[in-house]
Formats: structure tokens, sequence, C-alpha cells
């Protein structure tokens, strides 16, 4: 778990750490999984595509401590975010939306891939799309 922190503390710094990190969660408890989301976060955009990878455990204790980094970094991790959207996983599109409905209006650039996922009679979102979209801004729909 220190070795984790200590690594965020590098930040970009510790982008070749990524790939252990990511591994670590895998077989992590709560609090290490908290420690790695949280580092991964700090090193920053490189970390996403990973991070997003990350989801596919299906694990909660992972999904609530990556998602929680994912929000934290904001506008930066919007990009492929929405190219998370079209992931073949179930469980990565569900929470992709998520996490951009948390991230709200600095995700705007998400609106159109959030409106077709709605249109697709496959969505795994349901009504919970049109909340989400509801929270990203009314504004941002027209």
């Amino acid at each position: 778990e220190s070795a984790a922190r200590s690594l965020g503390v590098l930040g970009p710094g510790a982008k070749n750490a990524v790939d252990n990190l990511i591994n670590a969660l895998e077989n992590g408890d709560d609090e290490l999984c908290s420690a790695i989301s949280e580092s991964l976060g700090l090193i920053g955009p490189k970390a996403v595509p990973r991070m997003i990878g990350a989801l596919r455990y299906d694990k909660l204790v992972i999904n609530k401590h990556v998602a929680l980094a994912l929000v934290k970094m904001g506008p930066d991790a919007v990009p492929p975010l929405v190219w998370a959207l079209k992931d073949n996983d179930k469980n990565v599109r569900r929470v992709t939306a998520r996490i951009l409905g948390k991230i709200g209006p600095a995700a705007k650039d998400a609106v159109p891939n959030l409106m077709e996922a709605l249109r697709t009679k496959t969505s795994p979102f349901g009504s919970e799309l049109s909340s989400l979209l509801v929270r990203l801004g009314p504004k941002l729909m027209v």
C-alpha cells in the first residue's frame, strides 16, 4: 500500500509503473485498491486507458476506487472515457457512463456518444442514461 502511494507522489514520472499497479488491483483489498487507484489518478492521463481496462475485472472494490480516481481526474479523463462507451464489455460501458455523469458538465464532449447509446436498443443503461444526461446539463443536449 505504501509503495503504491509513493508512486502516486511521483505523478506522471511513475507512468512506467502503470501496468504493475493495474495488475496489483486484481488481488487487492479495499485499502490497497484505494491506494493504487489514487496513485493511478495522480500519474495522470497516461494511466486512463489501463484504468478503464481494469473495470473489466468486474469487482466492486476495483470499480469503486478506479471510478473515484477517474472522476477526480475530471476533464483529463473524458476523451478515453468517451471511447469506452463503445467497449464490448457491458460493465465497462455502464461504469463509464456513471463516471462521466459524476464528472458533470466538464464531460460535455461525451454527450453525443451518450445520446447514441440511449438510442441503441441493446443499451445497458436504460432510464439511468436519461438521468445522467440531465445531470450533465440540459443546455448541453440542445
